[in-house]
């Protein structure tokens, strides 16, 4: 279930935000758009009994399906960061079902797929990915293409939660409820131009 996902990258002096999904509309409703105008969301409807994306409550409600967001099929520059950039999502797990071996939240991909990750695990942490050498570095936390928060607390199936994700300079950040988690050094372009959420259970 994804109530809210924003997207915001980098502008002189400050974050402008250049991606608002705020999911608001009918009970039922298969279409939904970005508040700024800047890119387009498809993949909603019922696929089957067990695969679905729709609006229901003021929210994201989906299993067993992705929405894709990019420009009306094309790749969108506002999904590509050479910069600074946030990423934050809002959302409710509805169980561990698909997650026992890591389930993805969201991926931005490129014509070719994957370029970068945000994971949900069973024990309750997450992992954000990169298959670009440099955007996840080595560090403390983290090694070459992987930064995780290695903390049980925190994924809670019991409420709604914020994830963000947050590069600033050359360090990447994994936020949760705006409370600081890990960091790991971070270099070059997130050369992806489309995002999806992905859900399982």
């Amino acid at each position: 279930m994804f109530p809210l996902g924003i997207l915001c990258q980098q502008s002189t002096p400050a974050l402008n935000l250049v991606v608002d999904y705020e999911f608001n509309g009918t009970d039922g409703a298969t279409t939904t758009t970005d508040s700024t105008g800047n890119t387009t969301a498809s993949g909603l409807g019922i696929v089957s009994g067990s695969e679905f994306a729709y609006i229901q409550s003021d929210k994201l409600f989906a299993r067993n399906n992705y929405t894709t967001i990019d420009d009306s099929g094309a790749l969108s520059p506002y999904l590509i960061f050479a910069g600074d950039f946030e990423i934050e999502v809002a959302l409710r797990f509805n169980g561990w079902e698909a997650f026992l071996s890591g389930g993805i939240i969201w991926q931005l991909q490129n014509a070719f797929g994957e370029i970068m990750s945000m994971y949900a695990y069973a024990d309750g942490y997450i992992a954000l990915t990169a298959n670009t050498s440099g955007l996840i570095g080595s560090g403390q936390f983290s090694t070459d293409g992987l930064l995780s928060t290695n903390d049980s607390a925190s994924v809670n199936l019991s409420t709604q939660q914020s994830f963000k994700i947050e590069r600033l300079g050359s360090t990447i950040s994994i936020y949760v409820n705006n409370v600081f988690k890990v960091s790991a050094p971070s270099a070059g372009t997130v050369n992806a131009g489309r995002f999806k959420f992905w859900t399982k259970s």
